[in-house]
C-alpha cells in the first residue's frame, strides 16, 4: 500500500480495523467466545494498527 502513498496506507489501515470491528460480535456469537477475548484482540490490533500507522507517517 506505502506504494500508493501515505494517503492509500492511512485510509487501508482504518479499513481493515473497521471491517474486523464491525465483524466481532457476529464471529464472537458464532464461536461462543467470552467477552475477554474479543477486548484481548481488540486492544492487540489497535496496537498493531497505531505501530503500522506511526511507521507509516515517520
Amino acid at each position: 500500500m506505502l506504494a500508493f502513498g501515505d494517503l492509500a496506507a492511512v485510509v487501508g489501515i482504518c479499513a481493515c480495523v473497521a471491517v474486523a470491528a464491525a465483524a466481532w460480535p457476529t464471529a464472537a456469537d458464532a464461536v461462543d467466545a467470552p467477552a475477554w477475548i474479543g477486548f484481548g484482540l481488540a486492544t492487540i490490533g489497535a496496537l498493531v494498527a497505531a505501530v503500522n500507522l506511526v511507521m507509516v507517517l515517520a
